[in-house]
């Protein structure tokens, strides 16, 4: 075989790794693009977790929510609504908007309290599942997969056998 002919394999194979590379790349993209978009078919929004530590409430949920529709008063604390108790309290969202944190304030300290979230949407516009009251302690946290249940068997039995629904 001659220099030549060496030198044009070399070249095309260089040429379709290229191209193949181009190929991955543009495939990862678009995938990358598409996970992004999914929110806008999802039609069941809700609350993941909630957690309180370091006197701050962290409210994680399972897409992101539209700040737009995020208010003091869409937080019911202590059956009382966030503005009512400290006017007006910044709320900040992480950067995918799907975590929304919230000082705490001095009357919560070393006590249990109730937390309640109404009103929130997505940006398509699916309104936050409303679940009763998650009474939380300091340093604790309620994770949907496991304390969901536990949270509806609460209310029914603090409110004398009345489901939440109704």
């Amino acid at each position: 075989m001659s220099y030549t002919q060496i030198m044009k394999r070399k070249t095309v194979f260089i040429r379709i790794c290229t191209v193949s590379l181009f190929l991955c790349a543009a495939a990862l993209t678009a995938q990358q693009h598409h996970e992004r978009n999914l929110y806008s078919s999802v039609s069941f929004f809700y609350i993941e977790e909630i957690e309180r530590e370091h006197g701050e409430i962290e409210i994680k949920f399972n897409i992101p929510a539209d700040p737009a529709s995020v208010s003091p008063d869409c937080f019911i604390i202590d059956d009382e609504p966030l503005a009512a108790q400290a006017g007006d309290i910044p709320i900040k969202f992480s950067r995918r908007g799907d975590k929304i944190v919230i000082k705490e304030l001095p009357q919560w300290r070393h006590r249990v309290i109730s937390i309640r979230l109404t009103g929130i949407r997505t940006l398509n516009g699916t309104l936050l599942e409303e679940i009763p009251p998650v009474y939380i302690d300091e340093d604790q946290e309620y994770e949907r997969e496991d304390d969901l249940e536990y949270v509806y068997w609460y209310w029914y039995d603090t409110h004398g056998g009345q489901s939440f629904s109704e």
